[in-house]
């Protein structure tokens, strides 16, 4: 097996789809073991999630447990794989916007808690050592950017943060004895440098110093562009002199859920959502990590390519699985035959020539940080003279701003100059926390006369798991609204529509439900149509 380069795939959802009695095909139409047919296609590196105690959540469904973990490393060891481990510590899903505590380790803080990270994660490994199924590669916790082991670990807790990734690591090296397991920390975003850069210089700072790998999580409909992942891994494997892996990736194959894939994230991400789309995506992102600095790229996982959905629902497994929803593999599988060390760097421009390009090395620039008056939201309004919020028009009556937030919440009002003449110069605003937070800004105007109403603004901002961002319609009788789902490249208008009846009055806005991003704002407007 030439293992020189990482081709990996997280199957931790294996053991569900066989519970669910799905069948799964080769080429030929017969029917296959999938671990069998990877090791065929060229897949070396096996990836598996556990969680403390998934009993504890009956949405868990007690997948992913120890006991299972045991069961699929020794699988994927006698496949001939290798295999990374990934620590959530949590009972249940851990990411960006979720770092729960297990149940067991709630009432723990400080000392408590630290040890039992260390107690933990040597308990697991050692049973897998028992059993001949040691990790190759042990993430200490996943997509640690927010932190984890909420709230003590989160990200602003920076001592605290590095006390409990220390602890996890410590464990490893104690129980590794003379077999050598990699240390991989993993955060998501991984087309946006100013993040890792942010993160990792903290970290280091506090004394978090023995690892050997950054991972990134990079879906192109969520991260940015490839362009900027390629930026972030040259960058990443200058500054810290680490090898670098792409522990969660994966595109679509179709049109899914709204909130996976549809036309928005298909152009965000500039390639088509078909079965040879999936397939360049994966070879173009295999060629990006074999050729970063340094030699440094050292491979890739596809997140859950096996994962299937019920029949009549839109989930992940309908759309971004390797194989189709009757178990047939598709083109991507044969990009693992290759070897991407052996293929020369590929010209991005000629890839993805409509790609957009913005350089992630440096975050927007932060002023002081202003507390804003209920009136400095009216510079957000759109200057049509028809715009109904913007109170000049007498079709309607408006009333003051609300704005309603939830956790630490950055609020500025910055000017873009337009580059074009007249170079106007607009004002938006910047909405950025480094947690989890929730900021919803509105406006209630009483209608004059009825009939139907159009509210409109622009959009720009980060994506990625766990992030929620919504127009706000809402009447007497109707509410509407429109989910957006945000591209970080460039502005884009959104629009929804409402009936409203004579002398009834309307809220509108929008609201940000997320993890640590930052969105901007800018051109809200209320017609009517």
């Amino acid at each position: 097996m030439n293992d020189r380069f990482i081709k990996g795939i997280d199957i931790s959802s294996y053991p569900e789809m066989q519970d669910m009695g799905y069948r799964y095909y080769d080429e030929n139409g017969h029917e296959t073991d999938l671990l069998d047919y990877a090791v065929r296609k060229g897949v070396n590196y096996g990836r598996l999630r556990i969680w403390n105690h998934p009993e504890n959540i009956p949405e868990a469904g007690h997948y992913c447990d120890l006991q299972q973990t045991i069961s699929m490393a020794g699988k994927i060891k006698a496949h001939g794989m290798n295999l990374l481990l990934d620590f959530h510590y949590s009972d249940w899903w851990a990411d960006p916007g979720h770092q729960a505590k297990p149940k067991a380790w709630e009432a723990l803080h400080g000392e408590a808690l630290e040890k039992a990270v260390y107690d933990y994660t040597y308990e697991v490994i050692s049973q897998l050592i028992r059993v001949n199924a040691c990790p190759d590669m042990v993430q200490i916790g996943n997509e640690i950017r927010c932190g984890m082991l909420w709230p003590d670990g989160r990200a602003d807790n920076r001592e605290e943060l590095a006390t409990l990734i220390n602890a996890g690591i410590r464990a490893v090296r104690d129980v590794q004895k003379t077999q050598k397991i990699e240390i991989v920390l993993h955060l998501d975003q991984g087309g946006r440098y100013y993040y890792y850069e942010e993160w990792f210089d903290h970290v280091i700072a506090e004394g978090v110093t023995d690892f050997d790998i950054i991972g990134l999580s990079y879906y192109p409909f969520w991260h940015g562009s490839v362009y900027d992942l390629k930026e972030t891994m040259d960058k990443l494997a200058v500054r810290y002199h680490r090898d670098l892996i792409l522990a969660e990736t994966a595109y679509a194959y179709r049109y899914g859920s709204p909130e996976l894939m549809g036309e928005q994230q298909e152009k965000l991400s500039g390639f088509p959502a078909t079965p040879e789309g999936q397939r360049q995506v994966l070879e173009l992102l295999m060629n990006i990590t074999a050729h970063v600095s340094n030699q440094r790229g050292r491979g890739i996982f596809y997140w859950e390519p096996f994962l299937r959905e019920k029949e009549g629902t839109e989930g992940w497994g309908s759309c971004m699985g390797l194989m189709d929803r009757q178990g047939h593999p598709l083109e991507a599988m044969n990009a693992f035959q290759t070897d991407p060390y052996e293929i020369s760097p590929v010209k991005l421009e000629e890839i993805c020539p409509d790609a957009v390009h913005t350089t992630y090395s440096v975050r927007e620039v932060q002023g002081d940080g202003q507390e804003l008056s209920l009136q400095a939201y009216d510079r957000l309004l759109s200057d049509e003279a028809e715009n109904l919020l913007s109170g000049k028009s007498p079709a309607g009556r408006v009333k003051p701003w609300m704005v309603e937030q939830t956790g630490t919440v950055r609020t500025e009002l910055r000017q873009e100059i337009q580059e074009n003449p007249p170079f106007k110069a607009t004002d938006y605003l910047y909405v950025q926390s480094s947690g989890n937070f929730v900021f919803r800004l509105t406006r209630k105007i009483l209608i004059e006369e009825a009939g139907r109403y159009q509210m409109k603004l622009s959009y720009r901002g980060d994506n990625t798991t766990g992030v929620k961002v919504e127009l706000l319609c809402a009447g007497k009788n109707e509410t509407t609204g429109r989910r957006i789902y945000p591209g970080d490249i460039c502005w884009t208008e959104y629009e929804s529509e409402i009936r409203a009846e004579e002398q009834e009055e309307l809220e509108v806005g929008i609201l940000i439900d997320a993890p640590a991003v930052y969105g901007m704002i800018k051109n809200i407007i209320l017609l009517k149509i």
